[in-house]
């Protein structure tokens, strides 16, 4: 019997475990399970299979080109020579019509080729990059609706404290009612504001519940409101540094690297091409023969070199239109570092005054504790009203859930600095 309890308890046990490690959520994994869960993560996949399609075909326009053509045609008029005794007499038809085999293998194509191979990789890397950016812009979600939990739950500590003091007090003023001694009145105004205050927690619950969710759309999951959240250890102790690592950077220099390999394929646009050719068939009449007017077979095999000469300074254009757009990018790097180091600026500050204020509503909160419980000594000795009670019940309650939103501020900056940064 003690063993089969012990196997009951055993399989309990295992069975808490994954739950147990669920009712944690650190902000790296809600990152890290938002970027898996994200159907953008999909494009990943399908542009590296657009990219070996393209190369397969660049590849296999290396390959000699085989066509079937025809042409046929009528005209009003054609030559005729000979005739009136003399020993030649062709006439040739006002029809003629041919069918053939066009066969054509590049030598050489002066390195357009492989130009357009490069470009296909460069803006498949762009595509990449761009995907990056979106991908950062879920992060900043999960920052946002991560450190609203953390806010509104430190809210909700400051609550708790308050509303049992507020009971305690109750308590003794509803013996004080019964006993003929307070005016109801009085006491309804310190029941009054325990109620608000409890709305307050059913406000809170519910903004929490609301975020969770959202949270949970974003990453695929499932885990609740009370589910713990933790910023990690690693993340918080990060130091901010001035170096930026973007991917909103890493894009503008992939786009770059495009410009760079149309570069490339421009500059080759003038280069001679060499190809063999050949072509097989029948017409009437005889393309190679000018005096036969019959059907006949023919065959024709050859060279041919194309070297543009003359292209109106089209390609100078051209070359100069990418390098306008290179610089371009470097002007968006630069305006994109520059907006980045003016937020770190302004978060510096901002943690500054953080701390400060922090500071100051901790010595605040200190004396006014000391002021709530001399106020409540005073209502149940019948000194004060409960309104003079509530005024300081109500400053004590506000100077805390301040502070509490200060310390969680702090912590939202750093991580916003880290964030824009690219540290995490």
């Amino acid at each position: 019997m003690r063993n089969y309890l012990f196997c009951i308890a055993f399989v309990a046990f295992i069975a808490v475990l994954p739950a147990q490690e669920s009712a944690v959520l650190t902000l790296k994994k809600a990152q890290e399970q938002v970027r898996n869960n994200a159907p953008i993560l999909l494009k990943k996949a399908y542009l590296d299979s657009i990219s070996i399609a393209n190369q397969s075909i660049l590849a296999k326009e290396k390959l000699p080109k085989l066509s079937l053509e025809a042409l046929g045609q009528y005209q009003t008029e054609n030559i005729s020579i000979g005739g009136n005794g003399l020993p030649i007499d062709v006439s040739l038809p006002l029809e003629s019509y041919r069918a053939y085999l066009q066969a054509t293998i590049p030598i050489y194509d002066g390195g357009i080729k492989n130009a357009n191979k490069n470009i296909d990789f460069a803006v498949t890397e762009r595509n990449q990059a761009q995907n990056e950016v979106q991908l950062q812009n879920l992060k900043i979600q999960v920052n946002q609706l991560f450190f609203l939990i953390l806010a509104t739950r430190n809210q909700l500590e400051v609550l708790q404290p308050n509303i049992n003091t507020l009971e305690s007090t109750i308590a003794f003023m509803e013996a004080r009612y019964r006993n003929g001694a307070l005016l109801e009145s009085e006491l309804l105004q310190i029941q009054i504001k325990k109620e608000s205050l409890l709305a307050q927690q059913e406000q809170g619950n519910g903004t929490i519940a609301g975020a969770m969710e959202a949270l949970n759309v974003l990453m695929g999951s499932s885990y609740t409101a009370n589910t713990a959240l933790l910023v990690n250890q690693d993340l918080s102790s990060l130091e901010v540094t001035n170096t930026i690592d973007r991917p909103e950077i890493q894009m503008y220099k992939a786009q770059q690297n495009v410009f760079a390999a149309q570069m490339d394929g421009v500059s080759n646009e003038n280069n001679p091409k060499l190809s063999l050719f050949g072509q097989g068939g029948v017409g009437y009449p005889n393309p190679l023969n000018f005096p036969d007017v019959s059907t006949a077979l023919y065959g024709i095999v050859g060279v041919q070199l194309q070297w543009p000469i003359l292209q109106w300074g089209i390609q100078e254009r051209k070359k100069e239109k990418l390098r306008l757009e290179t610089e371009q990018a470097n002007i968006d790097i630069a305006q994109f570092e520059l907006g980045v180091r003016a937020q770190l600026k302004n978060y510096e500050a901002l943690q500054k005054s953080l701390q400060i204020e922090i500071e100051k509503y901790a010595r605040i909160i200190n004396m006014q504790e000391k002021v709530v419980q001399q106020t409540q000594s005073q209502l149940k000795n019948g000194v004060i009203t409960s309104n003079d009670y509530l005024q300081q019940v109500n400053l004590a309650i506000n100077y805390q859930k301040e502070r509490a939103l200060l310390e969680t501020k702090v912590l939202r900056t750093k991580i916003d600095m880290l964030t824009i940064l690219g540290k995490i």
